[in-house]
């Protein structure tokens, strides 16, 4: 006995023509008689044989399409005998391509509050044509049932700053906003110039110019973007971005969402409770890690800014030992400090 093998999946030439098929049938399904859908007319439309639309339409009603199909004699074409929200693009894929689909879906939670965030679902739902939706794999039991994706901390942002930003990034506008600084009693306006937005570490950052920095420092900052409020365009005036300034760069050499223009050799001893950490994650695109035979790790980067990495050491406790740079080293003893006083301990 032979093994019933899978319907083949339509060439992008036939998927073409079958989308616009569906096209013309929703369109009747909304407004009947929008659209002439016999044989003859299709067949016009996208410039083909009655014979290659009549193939068509075999493979729409057939799995694993099953979309409802037939002929309305009284309209002289072929309709709809249901709505079809979507069309199924998703309809033969793989458990495991849907599993990895599933996960790619949860994982827009990064973008919750964006202005493109209704968009990115409503898209993703179109793209899978519904495949997403409740379906049931082997187990027995709806996808997302198996397989989670989270995002904790995801930074949330206001849908009116994402515009603004958007707005000005595209049209090389300047950007003025109030600018809530960290340690600050209340926001400051402040006058930008956007070069580049970016999700790290589940934040939208924006590198950008700052023309009120003092001459001789670097006046590309990073800014995080939750802290922005009232964004505005000033008015018509346009910047020029430097042909020099490098994203990748910028992103890939920090450490976390801060980033500058330094070059900071970073040197630390992780101690075995706190080794396997390490070994679990790539942290920095820049790091070497190296096992002694007692199961510490000594670990070393290059990072532009060391914003964000006091933190990640702090959250090693006693697992951790700063080598090198100094000022990482005077920074996290200065922090321990403060949290001995905190609590009272000595």
């Amino acid at each position: 006995m032979r093994t019933p093998q899978p319907p083949q999946l339509p060439n992008s030439k036939q998927l073409r023509g079958m989308l616009l098929i569906h096209q013309r049938l929703q369109e009747n399904w909304a407004h009947p008689g929008h659209c002439k859908t016999g044989l003859a007319d299709l067949a016009s439309v996208l410039e083909v044989s009655e014979r290659t639309i009549t193939r068509y339409l075999g493979k729409l009603m057939a799995p694993p399409y099953n979309l409802p199909i037939e002929f309305d004699r009284e309209a002289g074409g072929y309709a709809y005998t249901s709505e079809v929200p979507f069309f199924p693009l998703g309809a033969g894929l793989t458990m495991p391509e849907l599993l990895a689909l599933e996960i790619a879906r949860q994982s827009l939670a990064a973008f919750q509050g964006a202005d493109f965030a209704d968009k990115l679902e409503s898209a993703f739902e179109k793209i899978t044509g519904g495949a997403l939706s409740d379906k049931e794999l082997g187990a027995g039991v709806p996808i997302r049932e198996l397989v989670s994706y989270r995002t904790p901390g995801a930074g949330v942002t206001d849908a009116t700053v994402f515009a603004a930003i958007l707005g000005c990034l595209l049209e090389r506008q300047v950007l003025t906003i109030d600018y809530q600084s960290k340690g600050k009693p209340g926001p400051q306006r402040r006058k930008i110039h956007p070069y580049h937005l970016a999700c790290i570490d589940n934040r939208w950052i924006l590198i950008a110019r700052d023309p009120a920095i003092k001459e001789g420092q670097d006046p590309v900052r990073t800014f995080v973007v939750a802290r922005f409020s009232n964004p505005q365009p000033w008015g018509q005036e346009r910047f020029e971005r430097p042909v020099d300034f490098d994203a990748s760069h910028r992103v890939n050499s920090a450490f976390g969402a801060h980033s500058g223009s330094g070059a900071i050799e970073v040197k630390l001893i992780i101690y075995r409770d706190g080794a396997h950490r390490v070994r679990e994650r790539r942290w920095h695109p820049s790091q070497e890690v190296k096992l002694s035979e007692n199961g510490e790790l000594e670990m070393k980067f290059k990072v532009s800014d060391l914003g964000d990495i006091t933190r990640w050491v702090l959250a090693f406790g006693s697992d951790c030992k700063v080598l090198a740079p100094k000022e990482l080293r005077e920074a996290i003893a200065a922090e321990a400090h403060k949290t001995i006083q905190l609590y009272k301990l000595v």
